[in-house]
């Protein structure tokens, strides 16, 4: 059934505007009649609807009932992730996503390559976001996770937690050798992560160091070096693995 959010608490009737009217009327061509599932972004509520209306600017659902299943991992998962080449970060954002982050921080470091400029930047938030809903919607999500504002690393160690004990922030690092990821998650069992992954060119020692002195736990995924896309999407779903609800059994 088709997933579609609302910006407000669901209630007996609602009306579905912008693209999401667009994409259900000229797009998908549903009629009225047919079934669909609304979810609001406020509180992840989600329910079945009916489509009762179809307007030029808007559609018209009612609810029928809502839902009592919750798709979302118990683990607070914030994935800050170094600006890729090309456009990786659409492929990263769209799998963090599938895999049950709760928010995407977009960093520039000292190794990216690609730099934009501050009207470059909005752009590519508003499209990366773009991307985190529809994949939210693809793979049955009851929010949809927020990509931040291009920041700096620093800025963004700057911005963490004062308490340590309340997040986790671990760092893929290529060159940390003898402490994985396996290590770090069997000395404790927090349920709140940041995940830091680094561009191409990997972290520089500089970066490696600032980011001891925040209290990251500096890790390595294994022997092999991998593709920043790879390192992402392999690192979010070991969290997820170990902590959250990926392979089952919660």
């Amino acid at each position: 059934m088709r997933r579609f959010f609302v910006d407000h608490h669901l209630t007996e009737n609602i009306c579905i505007t912008g693209e999401d009217a667009h994409h259900i009327v000229r797009v998908l061509r549903m009629k009225v009649g047919d079934l669909i599932t609304i979810v609001s972004k406020t509180d992840g509520q989600a329910g079945t609807a009916t489509i009762t209306g179809i307007k030029e600017n808007y559609v018209e659902v009612t609810l029928n009932e809502l839902d009592s299943g919750n798709n979302e991992s118990p683990v607070q998962l914030i994935l800050a992730q170094a600006l890729p080449k090309s456009d990786k970060m659409d492929y990263i954002i769209q799998k963090a996503v599938e895999l049950g982050v709760t928010k995407i921080i977009p960093l520039e470091t000292e190794f990216c390559i690609t730099h934009y400029d501050a009207s470059k930047k909005q752009q590519r938030q508003q499209r990366w976001q773009k991307i985190a809903a529809e994949a939210a919607k693809q793979c049955g999500r009851n929010i949809v996770p927020v990509v931040e504002a291009i920041c700096s690393l620093t800025d963004f160690l700057v911005s963490l937690p004062a308490n340590s004990s309340e997040q986790l922030v671990i760092m893929l690092y290529e060159k940390a050798t003898g402490r994985g990821l396996k290590q770090v998650f069997n000395q404790q069992s927090m349920q709140s992560f940041v995940l830091l992954v680094g561009p191409e060119g990997g972290f520089s020692n500089n970066e490696a160091e600032l980011c001891r002195k925040y209290g990251a736990e500096i890790v390595t995924l294994g022997p092999r070096i991998l593709r920043t896309e790879t390192a992402a999407v392999v690192g979010v779903a070991v969290v997820m693995y170990h902590f959250g609800d990926i392979g089952g059994g919660l």
